[in-house]
């Protein structure tokens, strides 16, 4: 196959079964160094989850939540606002149906 181009790829890691992913825009550190996703009720004020980061693939990140509630279907913010402060144009941040369960 001299001049071909191939393209491999090789797991170093997988999870044994189905986890939680979140978009890794999602997450931010909190000043405690704490690692958070900040959730969107339909009908409450946002508030912030305490989670530990797991794997990583394709733009999204396995979590477990550690301090509060987090589940399969959970509204989460991705963008600037996620860490807690409006964006430079003073967006809210876009929110994602980004909690859900996957397969790796």
């Amino acid at each position: 196959l001299a001049g071909a181009s191939v393209v491999q790829t090789i797991s170093v890691q997988t999870t044994q079964g189905e986890v939680l992913a979140v978009p890794v825009s999602a997450l931010s550190m909190a000043s405690d160094g704490t690692t958070r996703v900040q959730v969107q009720p339909a009908r409450a004020p946002a508030r912030f989850v305490t989670v530990e980061p797991g794997l990583s693939a394709k733009g999204l990140v396995a979590v477990t939540a550690v301090g509060g509630d987090l589940g399969p279907g959970d509204l989460v913010v991705v963008g600037q606002n996620n860490a807690g402060s409006s964006s430079a144009k003073g967006g809210q941040g876009k929110q994602t149906k980004g909690a859900g369960s996957a397969k790796k």
